[in-house]
């Protein structure tokens, strides 16, 4: 997945993603991709945890 990151990023020079904290931990610090930054906004996201 990092070659397709290092990929896109010879295109666009930012790489933003919009996630939960859970997903944030594991694509920064984790897995190391190149985001340009990662923004925690889906924690207080209100759906029905019996269909997931």
């Amino acid at each position: 997945m990092n070659w397709f990151m290092d990929k896109i990023r010879e295109h666009y020079q930012e790489l933003l993603i919009y996630t939960d904290s859970n997903a944030a931990k594991i694509f920064g610090e984790i897995l190391n991709l190149p985001y340009t930054e990662i923004k925690v906004c889906f924690d207080d996201l209100d759906y029905l945890t019996d269909k997931y």
